[in-house]
């Protein structure tokens, strides 16, 4: 069995703010979006070749990760998809939107509009992602 890597594209794109159970929660650096994406730590790459209790579990992720952004963030729509037409291992975008961000109400992908966090930022939300989900563990940021 290989070791789990994180895909070259999600490593350099996004943060790593914490584990949950056997996945990664990663932030996207682009902070005019409230943006994470959870990384089952598994080889498999379609949702429906997941176990059963994996599927509910990275329903479960995803549903308290929307419930996080809505916690934090103005939001109209909270988006959550699968696309891996770039990246094949498997993840799920869970994605805060209002109607005043800067692509809306189009789809965020390609948007060529970004703004990078400050380290002070990602630690804050970091923070409060561990505080909101009791079960998370800390990923040191470099």
């Amino acid at each position: 069995m290989t070791q789990f890597q994180l895909n070259s594209r999600l490593n350099n794109d996004c943060y790593t703010i914490a584990k949950w159970d056997n996945s990664l929660i990663l932030l996207l650096d682009n902070k005019l979006y409230p943006w994470f994406i959870i990384v089952p730590k598994t080889s498999i790459q379609q949702i429906d070749q997941l176990d059963e209790s994996e599927q509910i579990n990275l329903l479960k992720q995803s549903s308290k990760i929307s419930a996080f952004i809505r916690s934090e963030y103005i939001t109209d729509k909270i988006n959550v998809a699968s696309i891996g037409n770039m990246v094949t291992q498997i993840h799920i975008h869970v994605i805060g939107r209002h109607k005043a961000d800067v692509s809306w109400p189009d789809v965020v992908w390609g948007q060529s509009q970004k703004e990078p966090y400050l380290k002070k930022e990602i630690l804050e939300i970091q923070k409060k992602v561990i505080h909101f989900i009791p079960k998370t563990t800390i990923i040191e940021i470099i």
